[in-house]
């Protein structure tokens, strides 16, 4: 029995140099994998034997198990050797009819004389479908079939197309604006300063050979009230040869021009040209198989949370102007303090990844969150629909007549002996200067006027009807519309192409009266140009400490020490303004303040002593945290008018409110308009105004 113990033992030995011989032998084997002799005890017990004292009776082979772990990857010369790099097997045919899959991890594949890849046995390699570009069209091994190779490997396909998605620093400066194109700027591959960044791609040319195209991006504009977008040009160079932009309208088989209508169909019709000029969408239809015409699904957008404070409860207002004048009072224009926003290029709306996204300008005004996002909703729709426009048409509708009726003492009315004809072409409005490209000539004398909108068109005609009734009745003695005594004196000034960055006084003096006087204030607090006029101005001369002004922070009270002035011509609930130069507060200049009362140092009485203050409420304004005081300064000056001195004239930018009840929105002409104040208790015997 100790006999037969030991030769098991050997046998066993036999058997695991067999199987490391074996994987000698299969060293250079592609795809082998190694084998690992197993063994197992043999124990004869019997259930009346104690299993501890048994002594084993040898060794037994329990099997050779193959290990799958990963092997070295070598290179080889046949372009058709292939290798897995961790777990998987190639799936086989044994023939093009068998139902049969056999499975390996010999790479070492080779083409038969029906072009299908095979091994080295014949078996053909199965592969997943692919449809013409490439593309996988089912994962299932059932669908998998024999891979054979095309009888040509297909033409060279030069590059067509490039898409760049890059994002250029906003910060950068102009490009055509440094200091040395200002004689002109010309663009230059090698030198770096004729563009702000640059990004490279490799295209390739019909023979399939490969170079390198490199665009350039040159800014060409900074971000403004104008237009609040920073633009950039571009330039591709190839081989360093700059290539023109070739660009070319698409045409059908015949050479029309393709156009696509506002129901996405392509024709070769012009559509409205509203749509096109003004690059817009609208309501997109399709046809079902009865050819009944269904509307679209409205379409969703969904953007990031917005920065807007509008309180806890949502009723907080925030302001939007779109005036250029009160651009650097927004938040756009760099007042990050204020909750003024800019209503131009407010909002980018991009509907189902079009190439063309729409900016979205919204109309000035006072919101809070709810009415916001009605007036963002209006401004999308508006963008996206199917507007309509106005065009006027010379000798057919550009002339509105109105014949007003005068009703006499007795009842009987009578017409006007000329009918008023207003002439809504060949004269300019301040809208129509803001649409023209040239404002200095006549707008559409001749032809049809350009699209209006309803606001343009309204705003325009209001304007011509304001100006035609004036010259009316200037032109006719017998006054036939009765404003004989209300003709007023008007100025207009020169556009403000820059904004005017100061508070300033400009003293209003009558030509024929000397003593009649009133001051025109610029205010540029908290970067908002506003015009006022007052009748009082006093100079801010200090107490006898020399104190100017005076600020309690603990009473929301600001002291204003005006010297020995009459104070009865400042009244409690009154407004006072104070304006100095660039060298005063920032914080106080040009601002309006609401009058709490006047007092004086030297005691109650208004009328003596020469320390005499006007107190004034800052509650709500948030002057400060602390207690200041000013003194020192020249030229400053507190202004305001009692209710018994009204002032006689107005002053106001030009377009910047409402040019008719209900108007949305605003043709700033960025303009000051001086008038005599309107209305019937305006005096209008006195001469006009020179401004010193």
């Amino acid at each position: 029995m100790s006999f037969y113990t030991a030769l098991t033992g050997l046998n066993g030995s036999s058997a695991d140099i067999s199987a490391t011989s074996n994987n000698i032998a299969n060293v250079g084997t592609t795809g082998f994998k190694r084998s690992r002799v197993e063994f197992g005890d043999i124990f004869a017990t019997s259930p009346l034997q104690n299993a501890s004292s048994s002594i084993g009776s040898g060794t037994i082979l329990k099997g050779i198990k193959q290990q799958f772990t990963q092997g070295n990857i070598a290179a080889s010369l046949n372009a058709l050797d292939l290798a897995i790099s961790g777990q998987g097997f190639f799936a086989l045919k044994p023939s093009l009819t068998s139902a049969q899959t056999v499975y390996t991890r010999n790479g070492s594949l080779n083409v038969n004389n029906d072009r299908y890849v095979v091994d080295s046995a014949g078996q053909y390699l199965l592969t997943y479908p692919v449809n013409t570009d490439g593309s996988v069209t089912a994962k299932d091994l059932d669908s998998a079939v024999p891979l054979q190779l095309p009888v040509t490997s297909g033409d060279p396909q030069a590059t067509s197309n490039i898409k760049l998605g890059v994002n250029v620093n906003a910060a950068s400066d102009v490009v055509p604006d440094r200091a040395q194109f200002q004689d002109g700027y010309s663009f230059d591959p090698n030198d770096p300063e004729t563009f702000t960044n640059s990004t490279s791609i490799t295209i390739f040319d019909d023979l399939g050979n490969p170079t390198i195209a490199t665009v350039y991006f040159i800014k060409t504009q900074a971000a403004s009230a104008d237009d609040p977008t920073n633009k950039y040009d571009t330039r591709l160079v190839i081989n360093d040869t700059i290539i023109n932009p070739d660009l070319v309208s698409a045409v059908d088989d015949a050479g029309k021009q393709i156009f696509v209508d506002r129901f996405g169909q392509q024709t070769t019709s012009i559509p409205d040209d509203n749509y096109f000029i003004e690059g817009k969408g609208s309501p997109l239809y399709k046809l079902d198989d009865l050819q009944t015409l269904v509307p679209s699904q409205p379409a969703t957008i969904s953007g990031e949370q917005t920065s807007f404070d509008f309180g806890e409860e949502g009723d907080k207002l925030v302001e939007i102007v779109t005036d250029p004048l009160m651009f650097k009072s927004t938040r756009e224009g760099g007042n990050s303090s204020g909750d003024i926003y800019w209503g131009k290029d407010f909002l980018l709306v991009n509907v189902d990844d079009s190439d063309q996204p729409v900016s979205i300008d919204i109309n000035p005004g006072l919101y809070n969150a709810e009415q916001l996002a009605e007036e963002v909703e209006r401004a999308i729709n508006a963008a996206y629909g199917d507007d309509r426009k106005f065009q006027v048409e010379q000798n057919v509708d550009d002339t509105v007549t109105l014949d007003f009726q005068r009703v006499g003492a007795d009842g009987a009315t009578t017409n006007l002996g000329t009918p008023i004809s207003v002439e809504l072409l060949g004269t300019n409005s301040f809208v129509t200067e803001a649409m023209a490209s040239d404002p200095d000539n006549d707008f559409a004398i001749t032809g049809t006027s350009p699209d209006f909108t309803k606001e343009e068109f309204l705003s325009h005609a209001q304007i011509r009807i304001n100006e035609t009734l004036n010259e009316y009745g200037r032109e006719y003695n017998d006054d036939p519309l009765g404003v004989g005594n209300l003709q007023f004196t008007k100025a207009r000034g020169e556009p403000i192409n820059n904004v005017y960055e100061n508070t300033q006084v400009v003293t209003l003096e009558r030509t024929d009266d000397a003593t009649d006087k009133h001051y025109l204030i610029h205010s540029y607090a908290n970067k908002r140009p506003t015009l006022s006029v007052h009748t009082v101005m006093d100079e801010v001369a200090g107490n006898a400490g020399g104190t100017q002004v005076k600020f309690f922070s603990t009473e929301n009270r600001l002291r204003i020490f005006v010297g020995n002035t009459d104070l009865t011509q400042y009244e409690q609930n009154r407004s006072v303004v104070l304006a100095g130069t660039s060298s005063f507060s920032a914080q106080l200049n040009g601002r309006s303040f609401v009058i709490s009362g006047v007092g004086s140092d030297d005691g109650p009485s208004t009328t003596g002593g020469t320390n005499k203050y006007i107190d004034v409420s800052t509650s709500g304004l948030a002057v400060s945290d602390t207690d200041f005081e000013i003194s020192g300064l020249s030229d400053l000056f507190a202004l305001t008018s009692p209710a018994s001195g009204e002032p006689t004239v107005e002053a106001f930018f030009e377009g910047s409110d409402a040019i008719y009840p209900g108007a949305k929105e605003r043709f700033s002409s960025q303009r000051i308009i001086i008038r005599e104040e309107q209305g019937s208790t305006a005096n209008t015997t006195k001469g006009s105004f020179v401004a010193s």
